[in-house]
């Protein structure tokens, strides 16, 4: 059995072994916090393929965004946030569950939410809360019958109107934009091509990855609409003082480079958390903050003892200044979406470290991002010889090598692999260590890149 076939199996085993051990019993919700006080309403706004810096608030003067601005303004900026996936309904499981795909056996793009499989959804009941969604959530139709309101095509009001005013609630809100496909002359404005905007330095500088880019924004700038008009609508309804309201998306933006990948422009997204009364107002934060963290914020926000199955990491005490333990890390996996190929990383605040399990493959772009304009001039700058070197590897070079390393601070666009580097070996070495231990922790399928070293070595 070759190295590729191995590997294949060892996948199918890994997906059933985590669908075994996703079944109901596992952890009973606890609640820590029995006051009278007023719970907190949730309310989650995601958009779909956004990476952060891509909205007023964090620096990008291409784009007009009062409303997610406002929330910026009102709340907390955090500008160190990662999924735990490129890819949309891993990420999104992560999110709901705490825990990462793999362990819940949702690795895989489409894969529904195991029937039995404890949510967030399932904590918050305990404690009473009517829990709503509306648009996309992408868990399954099984996960559609555990809300208590399924929004579909009905108005937002609707479910204002037929909540329990008695009870907390738990709001879910899945924008499609700013997904693919992004058609001119359809749903947006043909004539507008944004010459201004300015490609960032993992793609090439072309008139047409710049057009791409402009229909990028214009879908950015469409949800920042809807964004407000529910902010109106909150505040119409006198809710907005008692509750938390999150926004951010599931993964990076749909361009090479980024969506599919576990480069920073595939992972880094926007996240802002407004809470009034409890996030002080115009607030950052550069901590490093996974989406896997937001199950356990939420439910320590309830009143609920963190399930020790959840291996993200509240960050409630970081939103209200109250007792707070910083990551040192974030980790991500990417698995299958579109095709097979099996990464893993860990990321500090200034280094990352990539294992290619499958190196014998060069880069593949996604489905919408292969028939995009920015990867046809992708392409036709290789076909004639007018990639740059760095950009050659980074799309065409094959095979890829198995292990990546980045300074962030001196490359933060991953385009050098210092990996070869002697002067990196001990920090390449301890995040080894790192990444081994956490694919042992959330039983990874795959071989970890080293056997783990002794947790006192790891100490920098």
């Amino acid at each position: 059995m070759n190295r590729r076939s191995f590997i294949k199996v060892s996948y199918a085993l890994g997906a059933a072994g985590a669908l075994a051990r996703s079944r109901p019993g596992s952890s009973l919700p606890e609640v820590v916090d029995s006051s009278k006080r007023p719970l907190p309403n949730f309310v989650f706004l995601i958009s779909d393929d956004q990476s952060c810096p891509d909205a007023g608030c964090y620096g990008n003067k291409f784009l007009h965004t009062p409303n997610i601005d406002r929330l910026a303004r009102e709340g907390m900026r955090f500008d160190c946030t990662f999924a735990p996936a490129p890819s949309c309904s891993p990420s999104r499981s992560a999110i709901l569950t705490g825990e990462s795909p793999r362990e819940t056996g949702t690795s895989r793009f489409h894969s529904p939410m195991p029937v039995g499989q404890m949510t967030i959804l399932e904590y918050l009941k305990i404690r009473g809360y009517y829990t709503g969604a509306f648009k996309k959530v992408h868990q399954g139709l099984e996960f559609w019958n555990r809300w208590d309101f399924q929004g579909h095509h009905l108005p937002i009001e609707t479910f204002f109107d037929r909540r329990p005013k008695d009870r907390p609630f738990y709001l879910h809100i899945g924008y499609h934009d700013p997904h693919r496909p992004y058609l001119p002359g359809e749903r947006y404005p043909a004539h507008n091509t944004r010459s201004e905007v300015v490609d960032p330095g993992f793609l090439p500088d072309t008139s047409g990855i710049r057009r791409d880019l402009a229909h990028y924004y214009e879908a950015i700038e469409r949800l920042d609409l809807r964004v407000g008009k529910f902010l109106e609508l909150l505040d119409e309804r006198g809710l907005a003082e008692n509750t938390l309201l999150i926004f951010t998306s599931d993964q990076g933006m749909s361009f090479p480079g980024a969506k599919g990948t576990l480069y920073d422009p595939g992972l880094r997204v926007p996240l802002i958390a407004r809470w009034p009364g409890k996030i002080r107002p115009g607030r950052s934060s550069s901590e490093l903050i996974s989406l896997v963290d937001l199950a356990p914020t939420w439910i320590e926000a309830a009143g609920i003892r963190i399930p020790k199955t959840m291996n993200g990491t509240s960050f409630l005490g970081l939103l209200t200044e109250g007792k707070y333990q910083p990551r040192e890390e974030i980790y991500a996996e990417r698995n299958y979406h579109t095709h097979l190929d099996f990464i893993r990383c860990v990321r500090t605040g200034r280094y990352k470290l990539i294992h290619n399990f499958l190196p014998e493959e060069s880069y593949r772009p996604l489905s919408d991002i292969a028939r995009s304009p920015s990867w046809r001039s992708i392409e036709h700058l290789h076909h004639d010889g007018k990639l740059t070197p760095a950009l050659t590897r980074k799309y065409f070079g094959k095979p890829r090598p198995e292990v990546e390393f980045y300074d962030l601070e001196k490359d933060p666009w991953e385009l050098g692999n210092l990996a070869g580097n002697s002067a990196y070996s001990e920090t390449i070495r301890k995040l080894q260590a790192k990444l081994s231990r956490w694919m042992i922790r959330t039983h990874d399928f795959l071989p970890p890149p080293i056997e783990p070293i002794p947790l006192d070595i790891l100490t920098e």
